[in-house]
Order: structure tokens, then sequence, then C-alpha cells
């Protein structure tokens, strides 16, 4: 019954408007929420970029382009993007809390800032969005010039995995790498199970892929056994001749051009990998947000909230529906309800210590009432623990020692490393073996690697009471 009524008030087009740098984007999308065919597909260049609200309204009169309902976006690299670990799943209580849980990690006051997230799969960090007040101010600034509203504002690179997500259901199960490409500007995130595992930018050209490297084997390291199937390429700068050949040649990785408008009814023919590299931010403008599940990312929140008569109607229909609902619950027993809510009460409160129990064995005695706090507690020295993990994805240099000493001491299973210490060009290394024939062997595989410039056999002793071979090697790689 509330479907139909959604259905009544849904928007009959949608316009993804995207500004990049001195051109504008757009996409114009009939019937978004149900089959999506494009209606139309516009491309300008601004002659004066500094009067970019003047341009477009003369642009939009010149197209006669009058759209029902406008999505916009910024740049991504506009944001601070942070991983933090939340317990909570209940959206709404995110929504009240996540711009606090957030403040300790964003370099601006928080009353100036605008926070919002992605959720993520359970036990998985959520990745959070936050943008000053003031880049959505000169944002709007520009629409209002152009005597335009947007709708909903978000990020460029979360349209796209809400486009990728609608689009592609096939690709689920297989981790997904998206590389959308502008001018001075990387946005790599993959994307599992239709939920964000890794979001990161950087304000490089396209030609250096360092950075795609780099992001590449943090997500490895994160998920040893679920790689990257596919890396899909998009943005302005993704048509480079041959570009997508030498990021296949780099990762070992299955690379394409995406091409999302060949997936749209009503296409005009002869669409160029121009237009699907070009056009793909406001195509996914037009139809992500409309798709997202559970929630889209959007900006517009606090004193930028916008209040149309398209919210007005969806204030109608879920007005109905929780007189409906009233209706319904005046039926019972007041004294039966609040019973159940009791047992619901007590039945989380238990649950929560049970999870408590079983994630943190040593957690102690457990302060009934106090279950929450005491396993944000135990959660934050979990995270403590893995502060490392910021340096490791800081410094190209230590994962490339790792993957050095990874790929040799797999040649060797019987060999147990116990400790591994990085100071500089130094590596301190201890661990054990089965013989002393293997620590040799080792040392001379070591050795032959061009890696190191020195390596040095420490210690090399026979446990008595293991029956191993404990060794300590000192390392000095290039510079």
């Amino acid at each position: 019954m509330f479907g139909i009524f959604k259905d009544i008030f849904r928007p009959k087009s949608v316009v993804g408007l995207q500004i990049d740098g001195s051109r504008i984007h757009a996409v114009q999308i009939g019937n978004p929420g149900g089959s999506p065919a494009v209606e139309r597909l516009l491309r300008h260049e601004a002659d004066n970029p500094a009067e970019m609200g003047k341009e477009m309204l003369e642009f939009f009169q010149k197209e006669k382009l009058r759209p029902e309902v406008i999505y916009s976006s910024i740049p991504t690299s506009r944001a601070v993007i942070r991983e933090i670990a939340l317990p909570l799943k209940n959206l709404k209580k995110l929504e009240k809390i996540i711009k606090y849980q957030a403040e300790p990690y964003i370099p601006w006051p928080i009353e100036e800032t605008l926070v919002d997230f992605l959720p993520a799969e359970a036990g998985e960090p959520i990745l959070v969005m936050a943008v000053p007040k003031s880049i959505l101010a000169e944002h709007l600034a520009v629409l209002t010039a152009a005597s335009l509203e947007s709708n909903l504002v978000t990020l460029e690179d979360t349209a796209l995995f809400h486009l990728f997500n609608y689009l592609c259901p096939e690709k689920k199960d297989q981790p997904t790498a998206i590389a959308h490409l502008r001018e001075g500007e990387t946005v790599i995130q993959i994307v599992y199970r239709q939920k964000p595992v890794l979001m990161r930018v950087v304000l490089d050209g396209a030609s250096d892929f360092r950075f795609l490297k780099e992001s590449l084997a943090l997500y490895r390291m994160r998920k040893p056994d679920l790689p990257v199937a596919e890396i899909l390429v998009t943005g302005a700068q993704a048509v480079e001749t041959g570009l997508t050949q030498k990021i296949e040649a780099l990762t070992g990785i299955s690379t394409s051009l995406w091409k999302p408008l060949a997936y749209i009814k009503n296409m005009p023919p002869g669409i160029s990998d121009h237009e699907h590299a070009e056009l793909s931010v406001p195509l996914a403008l037009a139809v992500g947000p409309m798709h997202a599940m559970p929630k889209a990312l959007d900006l517009r929140k606090e004193e930028f909230s916008l209040q149309t008569p398209f919210e007005l109607k969806n204030v109608v229909v879920y007005a109905m529906g929780a007189l409906i609902l009233l209706m319904g619950l005046l039926t019972y027993n007041t004294h039966h309800r609040l019973s159940l809510w009791q047992k619901q009460y007590q039945m989380i409160n238990a649950q929560l210590a049970n999870t408590l129990k079983e994630t943190f064995p040593g957690a102690g005695v457990i302060i009934r009432g106090r279950e929450l706090e005491q396993l944000k507690q135990k959660i934050a020295l979990e995270k403590d623990r893995y502060r490392w993990l910021e340096n490791i994805s800081a410094s190209s240099s230590v994962l490339d020692v790792l993957s050095v000493l990874t790929q040799t001491f797999s040649l060797y299973p019987e060999v147990t490393v116990d400790n591994i210490s990085l100071e500089g060009v130094r590596i301190l290394l201890d661990g054990r073996a089965a013989t002393f024939k293997t620590v040799d062997s080792l040392k001379g595989t070591l050795e032959k690697s061009e890696f190191f410039k020195s390596i040095r056999l420490v210690g090399a002793k026979m446990d008595s009471q293991d029956g191993m071979v404990r060794f300590g090697f000192h390392l000095e790689k290039k510079k």
C-alpha cells in the first residue's frame, strides 16, 4: 500500500548535475525510480568559470532544460574520509551520533562541518565523510545564481558507488575496484557485497599509478582471501590511450573502461568512450541516489536542509502510514505492550553481555546496565593495537619490505617469524626454524634478493624446550 503512494509522488524525471572546473555535465533521466531512460545528455564548456552561475543559467535556458528535480555533487577531494568502528547498526541512531563520534578525526571545528556516512558490512568500520559547510555554501551559491536548487548534494564517488550497486548486481559477490580519474584528482574505491570496503583520494594525475598500487596493496593486507576481481576505470582522464592496458599490466587485474550508459534505456546511437567516461558522474547522480540502499549520502543537513513540495509529499505519505500504524497499535492492551518492551529490553541487555563475553573473554566483571559502555572501551583498546596500519598505508617503503619478506618466507612453511622491527633502513627479524640447515638456506635466499644492502645472521641456537632453532637477522635495505 505504501509503495502505491510512493509511486504517485515520485518525480517523473531527475537531472544529475556535475560542475567539473569550467565544464558542466548534465544527464536527464526519465522514470528514475523505476526503469530509467535517458532523455538528455548535455556537456558545456564555460567561457568564464568565475561567473559559473550566470553561464549555467544561460546554458539551461538555451537547452530549454526545466528539471523537476536536480541532484548535484561536489568533488570527493573536498571531503575528509575516515573509517570509524561503531557497534551500532540502527541507522536512525547512527544519524544522530555520527557527527560527534567523528569529531576527533576531523580537522575542522565540528560546528562548521557537515558529516554523513555509508553503512558497512557487519563487523566492518563505517565510512564517514565530512565537508566544511563553507564548501557546500559555495556550491549552492553557484546554483542559486543560475536560479536552480539541488534537492540532494552528495560526493561524486558515493554517487558512483550507488550507481554501481544498481547497475551491476551480478558483481555483488566479487570485490570490484572503481578508479575515478579526473584532472588533478584520483579516487580509488573497492566495493564488495554492495558495501564500501575502501575509498582513498589523492590529488594527482591519472598517469601516476603509484597510488593505485598502494591502495590495492593495502586492500590485500586487509582482505588477503578476497582479491579484487576487476578494475573499472571512469572519469574525464580515463580515456587516455592505452590507460587500461597500463593498469592491467601493472596490477595483473582485468581492467576496462566502465560504460554505465550502456545499461540505460533510450540511449542515442554512437555513444563514444569519452561520453561514457565524462558523463558517468551525472548519470550516477540522476540514478544512484534513487536506488541507494539503505540510504544515500546527502550533505544537505542542518541549515542547508531543503523543504520542497516533493519532500512534503513524502512527509504526507509517511504521515498516512504512521496514522494507520497508530490505529493498529491502539487495538492492543497497554499493559501487554509494556510487557513486550520490557522483555525486549532485557533480551538486548543479555545479548550485549553475551557479545562482550564472547568477543573479549578477559573483560572481567560485566556491570549490569553498562554493557554498552564496556564494549565501547574494549573496542577502543583493540583499535589502538592496530594504529600501526596507518603508518604502513602512509609508507610505500614499509609495504615493499613486507612484500619481499612475505614472498621469501612463503618458501619456508616450517619457519615461524616471531618479531619484525623496522628502524629506517634497518630491519630486525627474529624467528624459529626446524634445523640450522633451514636457517642457512633462508639466509642464502635473502642474499639473492636485490632489495637488501646487507644481511647478517646475529644468532642461531637450539631451544631445548621446543626443539626449534631460534635465529635472528639484521638486514639493511638499499636506499
